[in-house]
Parts: structure tokens; sequence; C-alpha cells
């Protein structure tokens, strides 16, 4: 018998292949579609049921049959056509992620969603590319729809909006924050010179976390109103030097020594007694000087106590071994004009020279040598001027007089009265007339009378 599926006969016969066969595939029946039964059918669209192969004529069983007009529609059935009540629409509602009345009014992308919604005739009737959008530049999260947050150094927020770019960021870096330097927290903060510490960004307010802090001042300093660098450092008494701001570790530059301060035939002062560094000042005398103010001065023929000085000063000299520190040397021996222990001035002209005490002191007169120069004795002060100064800018007559030509230049000195004794620095000694080719001196001092 022909298989189910198949119709025909298989009869006996006598030649190759001894059967003669006439079964053949059936073909799908009404209401449905496909190859053939055995190969497979299907229901026609609108129809419900199944098509399966048998072994008995038609070969086939069928149940399809067309479907009722469904709920909310009137017509004889499916196949022959259904019309929505009065009432119902068919209209395709707008899909998830966007929002509208319906499809063929149009759809739009929800907040936070960038794409289209469009009509199309196959289920599910519309196409939709409405997708997230992702989270802006300068923001973290998964999109903006689940929400983004700015990034660490950032400030602002990021809100989903219906156009495009479907956001709105306010995120933006953070200026660096005080006693830093820099574009912004997220390009690099440094602390400031005089500050030690870092900037780094952080996701909560204030975007910035900073440590940096006034470095105090270094040893032997201190600061007013605070003890701190960028405040200003200044040594402390007894000690010299200059403390600046600085942006590498320790965050200053300079430092503060210790004052030395010089004192000539004595102890020269110490600690916060020295308050400037290299100043003259005495504390204690040798055996033989008295301290004088800051200074130790030594007795001259016995009778006084002069003062340490130097020249600060002077005007023209005969030539460089007649200069005017050679009346700081009161050991002449005569001899002067070889031995190169006296000051003489140019052939014909007057001249000058200024002391310069150790500090302002007191001055009751004046010793002095005049010259002779020996041997060739053609020179010698006659005429002299004697001012006294504490800045040596504003000058007040101690004395003025006369010497004797060639008279004494050696032995005990002439002493010539301060008349003004107080708050003496600077002396200057002036000749106003000489004997024959010019004038000069072998020594010259300023004074206090002994106790």
């Amino acid at each position: 018998s022909c298989n189910a599926g198949y119709s025909g006969a298989v009869a006996a016969i006598t030649t190759s292949p001894f059967y003669s066969s006439t079964c053949s595939a059936v073909t799908c029946p009404g209401n449905s579609r496909g190859a053939s039964v055995v190969a497979g059918c299907s229901c026609n669209a609108g129809y419900s049921g199944a098509v399966s192969a048998v072994t008995s004529s038609p070969f086939y069983t069928s149940t399809c049959s067309n479907v009722a007009c469904p709920a909310n529609s009137a017509g004889a059935n499916v196949p022959l056509g259904c019309s929505c009540n009065a009432g119902y629409s068919s209209i395709v509602a707008c899909p998830a992620n966007s929002v509208g009345a319906n499809v063929p009014t149009g759809c739009s992308c929800t907040t936070g969603y960038s794409g289209s919604v469009s009509a199309i005739t196959t289920s599910p009737f519309y196409s939709s590319t409405c997708f997230a959008v992702a989270c802006p530049v300068n923001s973290r999260g998964s999109s903006v729809v689940a929400g983004c947050s700015c990034n660490a150094g950032y400030s602002g927020a990021v809100a989903a909006i219906t156009t495009s770019p479907f956001y709105s960021s306010t995120c933006f870096a953070v200026a660096c924050p005080g006693n830093s330097r820099g574009a912004s927290v997220v390009a690099g903060c440094s602390c400031n010179a005089g500050y030690s510490g870092a900037v780094s960004a952080v996701t909560r307010s204030p975007f910035y976390t900073s440590t940096c802090s006034a470095v105090a001042c270094p040893s032997n300093s201190a600061g007013n109103p605070v003890n701190e660098v960028p405040a200003g450092c200044r040594c402390n008494t007894g000690f010299h030097g200059t403390i600046t701001t600085a942006t590498s570790n320790p965050y200053y530059s300079g430092r503060c020594t210790q004052n030395a301060c010089t004192c000539s035939n004595g102890q020269a002062a110490t600690g916060t007694a020295c308050t400037s560094n290299g100043l003259a000042k005495c504390t204690a005398c040798n055996s033989g000087y008295t301290l004088s103010g800051v200074s130790c001065t030594a007795s001259v023929s016995g009778l006084a106590m002069c003062h340490s000085a130097t020249i600060a000063d002077h005007g023209q000299e005969y030539d460089s071994r007649f200069k005017a520190e050679n009346v700081l040397d009161s050991t002449w021996q005569g001899g002067s004009h070889n031995n190169g222990q006296t000051w003489l001035t140019p052939n014909g002209q007057n001249s000058w020279f200024t002391l310069k005490l150790a500090s302002a002191t007191t001055v009751t007169h004046f010793e002095l040598l005049n010259t002779c120069n020996t041997p060739y004795n053609d020179r010698s002060t006659t005429g002299y001027k004697i001012q006294v100064s504490s800045d040596n800018s504003n000058w007040q007559t101690g004395a003025t007089g006369s010497l004797v030509k060639c008279q004494n230049i050696q032995g005990s000195p002439v002493k010539i009265t301060n008349a003004h004794a107080s708050n003496v620095r600077y002396v200057k000694f002036t000749t106003t007339s000489y004997f024959s080719a010019g004038g000069g001196l072998n020594y010259f001092a300023a004074c206090i009378t002994g106790t």
C-alpha cells in the first residue's frame, strides 16, 4: 500500500524491477499551503488547525478552519475580513523608551535617549532606535538615563533632556584652591612657594583635597605676626641672613647665621650683644686699653685714651708714600720722609682727611704731631680746621687754630680741645695754611680725657 500521504497503487510484474508503482505525494488540501502533505502543510493565514498524512483516501486529514473575528471586531471570519467595532482602534502605542500618543501620530525618544521611532507594516508595526545616551566627557556612569556624576576634580551635574545631545552638563574643572597654583585641579595644582603639601581631585564637594600648609620659619628666625615663611621670617637678634619662599623642599631658601663682631685690642661682642654682622663692638679690653663706648682705646704718652680709627676719606696727597693712613701711627721716630711715617699735602696745596671711629662716642680733644718733612724741613702745617660729625654729612667745627712750623713733630702730642665732644664718629682735619712747599702731619687722633 502507498504510505500515508501518498495516493496510487503497487502491482507485481514479471520484468525488472518486477513491480509497477503509482504512489505519489498528495498535494496540500484547501485552506493550507506547502509542497505536499508528505513534506508538510500549514493552515493558511486566518485559518487554524493542522494537516496530517493518512493511508486512506484522500490520504490526509485537515482541521484548517477559518478563524472567527476577534473580540471588539465584526465580520464573517478573519479570512473574509474583520473590522474593529465602533470606539476601537488598531493604532499601535509608542514603544518603550519613547513618548507620544501613538506610532502613527509620532513618538519621540524619552529624555536621555537618542534615536527615533518609525511606523512599519509588519509586527510589531514600528521600528525604534531609542538608545540610552552615554555619559558625556568629564563625567562617569553607565548612561545619562541611569545617572552620570562629574569626574573627580569637576563640579556640576548632568541632566537628561529631549533634544540633541540629549543631556545637559555643567561639569567644569574646579580652580586650584587657596595657597596653591595651577590651571585647575584636574590639570594639576602645586602648593605656593612657602607651603608644603599636595592637592588631589575627589568626587565630592569641594571636589579636591588640599594639604598645602605654610612652612614654619627655620632655626634662628621668627615671623610676625605668625611664625610662617609666607608671612615673612626675620633672623633673630644676634643672627644675620635672609629667608625667602621657595617651591621645592624645604620650601624656603636662605638661612640665619650667627653674627660675628670685631674688636681691636679686646674681646668682640657675641650672641645677642652682636647686633650686626661685622660690627666693631668690644665688651672687654686687653691690658693697657680701656672700654670707651664699644671701642678699646689706648693711652698716648700716658696722658689720655684715644679712640681706634680708620681713614674714611681724604683729599689729594703728595704721593702714595705720604698717604693719610700714616697719621694713625703714633710711633713716629723722625726721618719721616725716608720712613714713610707722615702725611703730606701736594706741592703748594692744602688738603684734608677724615677719621672714622668704631662708633659714635665722646671725643673731648684731639692730639696731633706736626711735620717738618725731616730731613728736608721744607713742609709744615701752620693753620688748621677740625670738624666733627655723627653721620659724615652734618658737620660742626670742633676747633680751629695755628701751629708753629716744624715744632711738636715728635714726643708728646699737641692737645686741642673739641668744642662739640658728644656723639662723634667722624673727624675731619683740614690744613688751612702751610710753611714753604706744603703741609702735613706725623700723627692725629681723637681722644677722651683719662679718668
